[in-house]
């Protein structure tokens, strides 16, 4: 049988999920989106050697309730709950269990009644929750449900959490009410995959597809694509109905694929999935090759994943020329960005600091620092003379500069306009 990963990969993920479900705490797993977490779960449900192995004696009366928002009618706490009860009404009737179930109109109640039976004659019940992230949607209460089910037995009842969205963030943590204990009480990072396993999946697609593909197009996916599973699997089909047309064009073909509508989807499912902190450090790496804030939670999960690779020092890089490429269409050019890290100005990826004068330079910071706000003579008097300001303040010396300020920033390609000057109070950056 064909697996979808090479089979150290599938153990040693089996082990790093399943070993700490074996003693029934909780784990969360984190992918990438579209980073192969249904077709892992897939997988391993289908194919429970590797899950019987590590569960033991527990594997028996173990029932993993695996729960696929894609069924989920709507979107409310109900409908998720009902699917859960459903779902678990779904397994007792394939295992032949012959326990009086109850199916009422309460699905919160009837999942906790159920349960209780099913945990008072020793049963385990595991609920693979898939796109966890989907409850972000849902009103908060769904997690204080989450917790109350946990409760009728923890030594029975847990959770595998899977996400594509960074639920460590303190502002996504704080919403989860004491289910965060269970989120963070074991956690798994599956990072994006080496040249090695990349290449069984370029190979698995190419086989399937009827042809095998030379070295060369392997380690240009790889390059193009890096280890993303669904990306690499999409860029195979389009090499393979376009291969006849690029064969003797190997950048044309690069071109193609960077640029691919299909492709660019699958970026967009990785982009919608990262938190405004995170897409935000990837700007700065592509356009410095540096991380913001490297030690943060946000960075660190970026890193986990694989999504931003160490290259070489301090310098970083995103994890596919395809992504590199998408992340800086995203990057706003029409804004002015102050850079702490670098000490740098950009306007979109283009640093643009060494267009100006040092008091120049720290006018343009003091205005981007408070975009939107009205800023006065007297203050940019302070950033000219400091100290001395009262002495040396000179009108025609803050009119010279604003003058070359604007001057110099519709020569980047900028608007000046988006200078304003207020009559009789200031002026205000406004982008």
């Amino acid at each position: 049988m064909k697996t979808p990963f090479t089979d150290d990969f599938l153990n040693t993920t089996a082990k790093k999920i399943f070993s700490p479900l074996f003693h029934m705490d909780s784990v969360t797993c984190f992918f990438i989106a579209g980073g192969g977490k249904k077709t892992l779960m897939k997988f391993f449900l289908s194919n429970q050697a590797a899950i019987k192995k590590i569960m033991k004696n527990v594997y028996k009366k173990c029932l993993f309730v695996y729960i696929n928002t894609d069924d989920i009618s709507e979107i409310s706490v109900t409908a998720y709950l009902d699917l859960m009860r459903e779902k678990l009404a779904s397994i007792i009737k394939r295992k032949r269990i012959l326990l009086p179930m109850s199916l009422g109109h309460q699905p919160l109640e009837d999942l906790k009644v159920n349960l209780k039976l099913l945990t008072d004659n020793g049963y385990y019940i595991i609920f693979i929750l898939n796109d966890f992230e989907f409850t972000l949607q849902l009103s908060l209460s769904i997690y204080l449900n989450l917790e109350s089910i946990m409760s009728i037995n923890k030594s029975q009842i847990t959770y595998l959490f899977l996400s594509a969205k960074n639920l460590l963030d303190s502002e996504i943590l704080n919403k989860l009410s004491n289910l965060k204990y269970a989120v963070t009480q074991h956690i798994n990072y599956y990072p994006l995959l080496n040249y090695e396993n990349s290449k069984y999946i370029i190979q698995q697609t190419a086989m399937q597809l009827g042809v095998k593909l030379a070295d060369k197009y392997t380690k240009l996916l790889y390059k193009i694509c890096g280890g993303h599973p669904q990306l690499l699997k999409y860029a195979t089909y389009i090499i393979h109905d376009n291969i006849d047309r690029y064969r003797n064009s190997e950048e044309k073909l690069k071109d193609l694929l960077i640029f691919h509508g299909q492709l660019q989807i699958i970026c967009d499912d990785i982009w919608n999935n990262l938190l405004a902190k995170e897409q935000k450090i990837l700007f700065n790496v592509v356009k410095t090759g540096y991380m913001l804030d490297s030690k943060s939670e946000n960075s660190k999960y970026l890193k986990e994943l694989g999504i931003v690779e160490h290259e070489t020092n301090k310098k970083h890089r995103v994890f596919s020329d395809i992504f590199h490429q998408y992340v800086k269409t995203k990057i706003p050019l029409e804004k002015l960005v102050y850079d702490t890290s670098t000490d740098q100005i950009y306007y979109g990826l283009n640093p643009c600091s060494k267009e100006f004068t040092l008091q120049e330079y720290r006018l343009l910071i003091h205005f981007i620092k408070h975009e939107g706000s009205v800023v006065s003579r007297d203050d940019l008097a302070k950033i000219l003379w400091g100290e001395d300001s009262y002495d040396k303040y000179s009108n025609y010396a803050i009119d010279k500069n604003l003058s070359i300020i604007r001057k110099k920033l519709n020569q980047i390609g900028y608007p000046s306009g988006n200078l304003k000057t207020l009559k009789k109070r200031g002026y205000c950056l406004i982008q």
